[in-house]
């Protein structure tokens, strides 16, 4: 028996502790859109910015009421493209083998729809859209415990499920790299996962997401993503174990904190990745 940690972050939406409902009472204030396996092709996956003129929103579908998506992807932008989308395609070939369909997909680049100015609204929307998903997928390469986002939505994808759904809809599958000659090892890299060493190629997400890491303090933030990730082993590549079951997981502060800061001090956009700095108050916290 596995259980993952305690919460204690805050954001200022609660999806309810049954997906359905939860996603039923937050359709009509937040879009959850998928995208098709047909509308999906490996130079849309090679680059989040490359494709069709830079424009992909229109290539997704809003989600109906009381519709699924089968699975949500998590992945860094910066991996192998080739071995991304060979898993991908090997993803999406045994559910139809299964199921008669193809499968559909919630991805970042085609399903958030997300401000230049102020991410809020999209870190509260990727709780909905987890929801929304029967299946939960990291596509894991070397770059991904690198990747602000690719931690947050490693924290996020288990904090808005009880323990036992989680472990039976999250899946963690490592992508063939070879590394300075080694074979990337995913668990290992996020053994040693310290988020003052990850970096994100917006300025304004970085800074948002930051102010909701530091609320909780980074040396907190740190242990809860190395214990999810080593909780998480027998999912990687297979199955779940048996787990407890959790207590509820309570989210309100964070992003009240970010959205009332949203509003006294905007921040221009810049262009170039940003790393995170330690912060030594925050690390205390």
């Amino acid at each position: 028996t596995v259980s993952f940690p305690q919460w204690d972050i805050h954001v200022d939406v609660m999806v309810d502790d049954a997906p359905e409902a939860g996603v039923e009472e937050f359709l009509g204030s937040y879009e959850v859109r998928y995208i098709t396996w047909a509308n999906l092709n490996i130079d849309l996956m090679s680059s989040y910015s490359g494709g069709d003129g830079g424009n992909f929103f229109h290539l997704s579908h809003p989600l109906d009421a009381g519709q699924r998506i089968d699975f949500f992807i998590s992945h860094s932008w910066q991996d192998n493209v080739a071995v991304k989308w060979q898993e991908l395609s090997v993803l999406a070939k045994n559910f139809q083998a299964s199921n008669g369909r193809y499968p559909t997909f919630w991805m970042d680049k085609f399903c958030l729809h997300s401000s230049n100015s102020d991410p809020t609204v999209a870190l509260q929307g990727l709780t909905v859209c987890i929801k929304a998903c029967d299946r939960i997928v990291a596509l894991c390469g070397s770059t991904f415990p690198n990747r602000l986002w690719c931690a947050w939505e490693v924290f996020a994808m288990t904090a808005f499920l009880r323990q036992r759904e989680a472990m039976e809809r999250v899946q963690f599958i490592p992508l063939k790299e070879v590394v300075g000659g080694v074979l990337f090892d995913v668990q290992q890299a996020f053994k040693e996962f310290d988020v003052a060493n990850t970096e994100c190629s917006s300025f304004v997400d970085y800074h948002r997401l930051m102010r909701i890491i530091n609320a909780v303090g980074r040396s907190d933030f740190n242990a809860k993503i190395r214990l999810i990730v080593s909780q998480m082993d027998s999912c990687i590549g297979g199955q779940g174990a048996e787990i407890e079951e959790p207590q509820r997981q309570h989210w309100g502060e964070g992003l009240e904190l970010i959205a009332a800061e949203n509003a006294q001090e905007p921040i221009a956009e810049e262009k170039e990745v940003v790393t995170a700095e330690v912060d030594p108050a925050a690390e205390k916290a």
